[in-house]
This record gives C-alpha cells, structure tokens and sequence, in this order.
C-alpha cells in the first residue's frame, strides 16, 4: 500500500510540474509576441457588468484590436467574456462541456498563425484536487 501511495504522489508531483512548466512555456510565447507599452496610452477602466463579479484572468485579443477577454473565478458559470478597453461588454462565449471549478488565470497566444485562449482551471486553495485543467479554445 506505501509503494501505491508513493507512486500516487509522484505522479500528482508530476502533474503539477507539467502543468508549470506548461504555463510558463505558454506566458513566454506571448511575451515574446507583445509589443512595449507606451506609458502615455495607458488608462484606467471600470468594468461595471454584474456578470463579472469575480475576474480572475484577462488577456488581450490577438485579432480583434481593443478587446479584452475576462473569465470569472470558482463558482461561476465556464464562460470567456469579450469586453471593450473602455469596460463595455461586447460579447460572451461558453465553454461547452466543462466547468468552472476553479479558473484562475487566462492567456491568449498564437500557433501557426491561429490565435486560441488558454484558461486554467488549476486553483486549490484546499490542496484537495486530484487534478488541474487546461482548456485551450480558438479564439472567437
């Protein structure tokens, strides 16, 4: 049963090192493709929608120019949200076929020239999830 239990444990070490590394990998992809900020066009917006209620990751559209896409934390319905710079929702997809155990954070990136979202459901503030998820969608 120890030898079960220690096989158990290095393969969730496991998982959760693939999963880093698999972020990690993902967030220098997009940097390596963003541009430098001009601090004089950097502005501040409210974003008043009652559907956002908990916004736990943002990331910035690659093909639709001052689009935003938010997705709500834990307990929220599996949805990405499209929102103006200016705070304006414009838009809203489901994610069909999964749930929102615990998104956390969002990111957009480029393969091939198609663009696609990454949202990670990887939160366990508990430390009782036997798994963590990617789910990678093309971007509408």
């Amino acid at each position: 049963m120890e030898k079960e239990e220690a096989m158990k444990s290095i393969y969730s070490s496991f998982n959760v090192m693939t999963l880093i590394c698999s972020i990690l990998w993902l967030s220098s992809c997009a940097l390596l493709n963003s541009q430098p900020i001009n601090a004089d066009h950097v502005s501040r917006t409210e974003i008043t929608d009652d559907e956002i209620s908990e916004a736990s990751g943002l990331a910035s559209s690659r093909i639709n120019n001052g689009i935003l896409w938010i997705i709500n934390d834990s307990g929220n319905s599996p949805v990405i949200y499209a929102v103006k710079t200016t705070g304006e929702r414009v838009g809203t997809v489901r994610v069909v076929g999964v749930k929102n155990n615990d998104w956390e954070d969002l990111a957009s990136f480029e393969i091939k020239g198609k663009s696609y979202l990454l949202v990670a459901d990887v939160g366990d503030n508990k430390a009782v999830r036997p798994q963590a998820n990617l789910y990678v969608i093309r971007e509408p």
